[in-house]
């Protein structure tokens, strides 16, 4: 069963630091029960099945999905590489630089968990001047924010990146440059009018690389592009949620792929906590009895009563393992036995055929 937030303050308040009827409060314990709790187990509400078209190698994952758990690409099983693996030395190297394209198998690498912008600021691009094509490697581009809602034009993005030079951007004082949000041309999405420098800001400076963004909460969603201004180029960096304030995205690479080849992924995904702030916000766990638990863990736990608070804390999990069960489990459930394809004695076969 789904709750929403409202339900959640609504049975639990009273379980919050011995009774509370502040909202703010009550949302700051529950919010902080359901991370801890999702942080805890990769539980079966918490995993979705998305499916992502990708162009080039890198990707990045919605801004409230903390993982990918299983995946195929282009229809095949994939194996999916931590970041360790590009430096074992018996292992496959870096990915960026070898294994380019041909018949072998697709897989997707990590890339991490901290990047502020869901894609690089490109290295080089190609125009056509009087019909012929010319590759075009930029010193930095300049940036542009940009979203539908009127009520965001007052606000700015901090912006904190390096020079082409590997200088940090404005060092001194917020370290960083601040970015006006520009509004949609009668807030539809992609229309724009304008001069650049006159009606429409671009960043002082020439980034080279992003490595922080820090918004405000918005109305509405806020996109951050690179713009060539003199080539008229632009190219898309990131669209951020209005509750993100520091965003991150993970990003994986599809190995094997060259530049400018389509993959297309289906993925088994966690999800990552995002605060809940509106009264009907679906909660992403789906056990009030388990919140509660956790509500009175983290009480007691702020009070300095540890034993109490991780008995509390094993209880709530209890709870959640009894409602997987619930959820889950039935009688006579099969029992799947997987094995790597690529190592399988049936792969090994001439043809795939059979073996007498």
């Amino acid at each position: 069963m789904l709750y929403t937030l409202a339900d959640a303050r609504r049975e639990l308040g009273r379980f919050v630091d011995g009774g509370s009827c502040k909202t703010a409060t009550i949302d700051s314990a529950i919010n902080a029960a359901v991370e801890r709790l999702m942080d805890g187990e990769d539980w079966e509400c918490l995993r979705k099945v998305i499916r992502i078209g990708v162009c080039n190698r890198s990707f990045p994952l919605p801004y409230n999905v903390e993982k990918i758990m299983g995946a195929t690409v282009d229809g095949t099983p994939a194996n999916i590489y931590g970041t360790y693996v590009q430096f074992l030395s018996s292992g496959p190297g870096d990915f960026d630089l070898s294994n380019r394209g041909g018949s072998l198998f697709r897989d997707l690498a990590d890339k991490g968990d901290h990047w502020p912008i869901m894609f690089d600021i490109p290295t080089y691009y190609k125009i056509v001047v009087d019909n012929v094509e010319t590759d075009v490697y930029p010193d930095g581009l300049q940036l542009f924010a940009v979203g539908s809602e009127k009520a965001d034009k007052d606000l700015t993005l901090l912006v904190r990146g390096h020079l082409r030079n590997g200088e940090e951007v404005n060092p001194a004082a917020d370290s960083g440059e601040y970015l006006p949000i520009h509004q949609w041309t009668g807030g539809v999405e992609g229309q724009l009018s304008g001069h650049w420098d006159s009606q429409l800001k671009l960043s002082t400076n020439y980034f080279k690389d992003i490595t922080a963004v820090i918004k405000p909460a918005s109305t509405g969603y806020i996109s951050l592009y690179a713009v060539d201004p003199v080539n008229h180029r632009f190219f898309f960096l990131a669209k951020y949620h209005p509750a993100q304030t520091l965003p991150t995205f993970r990003r994986y690479n599809v190995t094997n792929k060259n530049v400018g080849d389509m993959a297309n992924i289906l993925a088994h995904v966690k999800l990552r906590h995002v605060t809940l702030v509106d009264a009907n916000d679906i909660l992403p766990v789906d056990s009030l009895q388990a919140i509660k638990l956790m509500v009175m863990a983290l009480s007691q736990e702020n009070a300095g009563n540890l034993q109490p608070a991780l008995m509390f804390e094993a209880q709530a999990k209890r709870v959640m393992g009894d409602r997987e069960k619930a959820r889950t489990m039935k009688d006579a459930t099969p029992v799947i036995m997987n094995s790597d394809y690529r190592t399988s004695l049936g792969r090994s076969t001439l043809g795939g055929g059979m073996l007498l």
